[in-house]
């Protein structure tokens, strides 16, 4: 490949030969309008799957805290709080003392709208994937077309695991939508050269490094947004007329300025949000540190597949129509292609898919090195290196003397995912009609059992009291009662009077407590909960209530 015909490849937006024109109006509208009815079709289905509740990681709980505080306007209160929960717990490590705030922001309107009520407030992700597969939408139409575009649309956002979190208030679905809507802002700045050129408008550069910081507050693996523009500027500088803006020296001060501005913007952004709402910038736990990048390499992959569609968490090995065999042949088709389109990004397509490179090594390194391997920590990595296997398929294709060879390979291979994302989809959104016709409710905060234990606990308490129980973070939300967590593995912390400790039955906790000589006396009990009190406490109560019935009695 000469150097000319290099440089034309990589600004080249899509294959010449892909499908033609699409800068026609009419076109645009065909094009608007498919792009709606695919999304809005699998917006419907992921509405379709939720079931009534949510499960008991309290994760969501936090959040939605934060959310409301930011309404109420004293985000301080949540923050004390959940310092106190966090400080006086024992036992490992369950949560940090606060969040980012991007999640808790992009929340706050509908929390003001529909109040902590999880089932309404499971649209939030809903909205969160329809950015993101437009989103993925643009920057694969930018590589392979319109047509294949959509279809690799349909392989990204509709896999079973990303699916299933959509009925979940969680971090993961906001940090698609954020990262891959600044991508799109980042890839067309590359792609344009608008890093270095210094007569193009600097509002969109300066956007991007507000894009990035807004990335790092959803989530911090969002840092590799840094990476991503630092990436593209080089790539740019790399080009021949970035070269030659590096060795003018009448403008190399000018060239400088404009390069540092998106990491000077999200900086300002990240340290302007710490001093307004302050948050763990970077969470500490023992065990962490980029050496598990390594150790956990197979359970890395095990998660990319998983976010991919490929494999299901509960499963050992992918697979795929009930095949192992085939499951670990897709992926090792899919490992192949990811590579390919690694090299072909180094080689070929620098200033239109390195920055692609750079945010998933970087936001790879940052989830892999946490202390334990989860499928949460590399969600916007899998969807790039799809993305990138198929630009893959798109750049091979481009050698084969037929117009319409891009479209078509690279639709051939992303239809398999589609069509084994759809057909699990249709049996999700069953089995969520068997559970809504059942009356069911999943097994969470709002089942009816643990309502009814939150009441009691209410009745049993008063406001400022502490409260022991296996999911602190939902106890405080529901009962406005400071709470510490206790559980099998995190005892009761000395030196903290608790009004009431909260344990699901069947427990090693709940046999402790249910001893003669644990100095706990059990006062309620429902078939999932008992409730225990102090021998004192309960016996003051005792004696306070037989107090107020022969009060009651006497004439």
């Amino acid at each position: 490949m000469t150097a000319s015909s290099a440089v034309a490849a990589d600004v080249a937006v899509a294959p010449a030969h892909a499908e033609g024109d699409t800068t026609r109006p009419d076109r645009s509208l065909i094009v608007a309008a498919a792009l709606a009815v695919v999304v809005g079709a699998m917006a419907a289905v992921m509405l379709a799957s939720h079931r009534a509740g949510h499960w008991w990681g309290d994760d969501w709980a936090l959040y939605i805290r934060q959310a409301e505080s930011l309404l109420d306007g004293d985000p301080g209160r949540v923050i004390d709080e959940n310092r106190f929960t966090v400080d006086a717990s024992r036992g490992p490590a369950f949560s940090p003392p606060l969040y980012p705030w991007g999640f808790p922001i992009l929340m706050a309107p509908f929390v003001a709208v529909v109040g902590p009520d999880v089932d309404a407030l499971t649209v939030v992700p809903v909205l969160c994937s329809v950015v993101f597969a437009c989103s993925w939408f643009v920057l694969a139409r930018r590589r392979f077309g319109v047509v294949a575009a959509l279809t690799g649309t349909v392989a990204v956002t509709l896999t079973p695991l990303l699916v299933g979190w959509t009925e979940l208030i969680q971090s993961e679905w906001p940090f698609l939508a954020v990262v891959f809507a600044v991508l799109v802002l980042v890839d067309r700045l590359s792609i344009d050269g608008a890093f270095v050129d210094l007569s193009a408008r600097l509002g969109p550069v300066a956007l991007a490094g507000f894009g990035a910081a807004a990335a790092f507050s959803v989530r911090r693996e969002g840092l590799g947004m840094v990476a991503a523009i630092a990436v593209a500027q080089l790539a740019s500088l790399a080009n021949p007329a970035g070269r030659r803006l590096v060795r003018d020296r009448a403008r190399r001060v000018t060239l400088l300025v404009r390069l540092l501005v998106p990491h000077l913007v999200a900086l300002a952004t990240v340290l302007l949000l710490q001093v307004t709402l302050p948050s763990t910038l970077v969470p500490q736990y023992s065990g962490t540190g980029i050496g598990n990048v390594w150790k956990f390499r197979r359970r890395h992959l095990e998660h990319l597949l998983e976010v991919s569609g490929l494999k299901r968490s509960w499963q050992d090995e992918p697979v795929v129509l009930g095949s192992a065999a085939l499951g670990w042949t897709a992926t090792v088709v899919y490992v192949t292609l990811a590579l390919a389109g690694v090299v072909f990004a180094v080689m070929v397509h620098r200033r239109r898919d390195l920055h692609l490179v750079g945010y998933a090594v970087a936001a790879f390194l940052i989830g892999g090195s946490f202390r334990s391997a989860l499928n949460r920590y590399v969600v916007t990595v899998a969807p790039i290196l799809v993305l990138l296997g198929l630009a893959a398929v798109g750049t091979v294709a481009t050698a084969i003397p037929w117009r319409r060879a891009t479209v078509v390979l690279v639709t051939a291979v992303a239809l398999p995912l589609v069509v084994g994302n759809v057909w699990q989809a249709v049996e999700r959104v069953d089995r969520a009609q068997e559970f809504a016709d059942s009356d069911s409710v999943e097994w969470g905060p709002t089942h009816p059992a643990a309502i009814e234990m939150f009441e009691q606990v209410e009745t049993l308490t008063e406001p400022g009291e502490i409260i022991g129980a296996p999911k602190a973070r939902a106890m405080t939300l529901v009962t406005d009662r400071l709470a510490v967590q206790v559980d099998d593995a995190r005892p009761i912390p000395p030196g903290v009077e608790l009004a009431v400790v909260v344990v699901e039955s069947g427990r090693d906790l709940h046999a402790e407590l249910a001893a003669a000589d644990s100095g706990w006396v059990e006062v309620w009990r429902n078939s999932r909960f008992v409730l225990y009190q102090s021998a004192s406490r309960a016996a003051a109560s005792a004696s306070t209530n037989g107090a107020g019935s022969s009060s009651t009695a006497s004439p």
